[in-house]
C-alpha cells in the first residue's frame, strides 16, 4: 500500500496539477506542503484531506487510507458528486436517486425508439 505522501503525489499526477496549485487550494504554507510531500507532517487533517481529494478528483477515502482505488475503474457518471460523497447518502435516498435516473433513461430510450 502506498504511503500518504505517495498517494498525494499520485493524485497530483492523475489530476495533472502541481504541488503549488494544491498548496494554494489548501491555503497552506510552502513549508507545510514540503512536509506533506516528504511524509513528515502529522497535521494533515480530515478537512484538508477532503478538500485535496475534491481538488485532485480522487476518492477521499483512498487518499486518507490507501484502501480502494484513487478513481473508479469505470467512469463515474456524476462529475459534480464524488463517489465517496454518494456513498455517504442514506440508502433509501440513493435508491430514490437511482430510480429517478433509470426512469429518465427509460424515457429517453422510448423517445429514441419512437423517432422523436
Amino acid at each position: 500500500m502506498l504511503e500518504h505522501k505517495d498517494r498525494i503525489r499520485k493524485a497530483l499526477e492523475l489530476a495533472n496539477k502541481t504541488s503549488g496549485q494544491l498548496q494554494k487550494e489548501l491555503g497552506i504554507s510552502p513549508a507545510a506542503m514540503t512536509y506533506l510531500l516528504d511524509g513528515t507532517t502529522k497535521a494533515f487533517n480530515a478537512a484538508n484531506n477532503s478538500r485535496a481529494a475534491r481538488f485532485l478528483d480522487v476518492d477521499a477515502y483512498w487518499l486518507a487510507t490507501g484502501e480502494g482505488q484513487p478513481r473508479p475503474l469505470t467512469p463515474w457518471p456524476f462529475p459534480m458528486i464524488l463517489p465517496s460523497q454518494y456513498a455517504q447518502l442514506d440508502a433509501d435516498f440513493r435508491r430514490q436517486l437511482e430510480n429517478n435516473v433509470v426512469g429518465e433513461w427509460m424515457r429517453v430510450q422510448q423517445k429514441t425508439s419512437n423517432g422523436n
